[in-house]
């Protein structure tokens, strides 16, 4: 059962969205911002999240473009963590999502062999 969110207006989705970001990226919180944590930070579950796809397409693009590009400029640790985040972004977190998408992430960068 889906609850309905907060977001009466596609603007109204926006600005939530950009104020989750901020709120990540202030500096007493320097989170990375995620589909999960957006959930999160708006008493939502990730369906309902990723039902606004339909509802608002061109800012949910838009919003996962920005959780995918966060999470490819920002320095982390765990390369092969962080790959299988943007892979579950990407697909949505569904069990047959590989398959429904075609996206494949591929890493050839062997951090024992050409360091980290």
């Amino acid at each position: 059962m889906s609850r309905k969110t907060s977001f009466n207006s596609a603007g109204g989705f926006k600005r939530k969205f950009e104020e989750y970001v901020r709120y990540c990226k202030s500096d007493d919180i320097k989170k990375l911002p995620n589909s999960a944590g957006f959930c999160c930070y708006c008493n939502m579950t990730r369906s309902d999240f990723f039902d606004l796809k339909e509802k608002y397409p061109i800012e949910f693009d838009v919003a996962m473009s920005t959780l995918l590009d966060e999470a490819l400029n920002t320095k982390v640790f765990n390369t092969g963590a962080t790959l299988e985040y943007i892979r579950g972004e990407i697909n949505g977190y569904t069990a047959a999502a590989d398959s429904a998408t075609g996206v494949e992430i591929i890493c050839g960068h062997d951090s024992f062999e050409d360091g980290a």
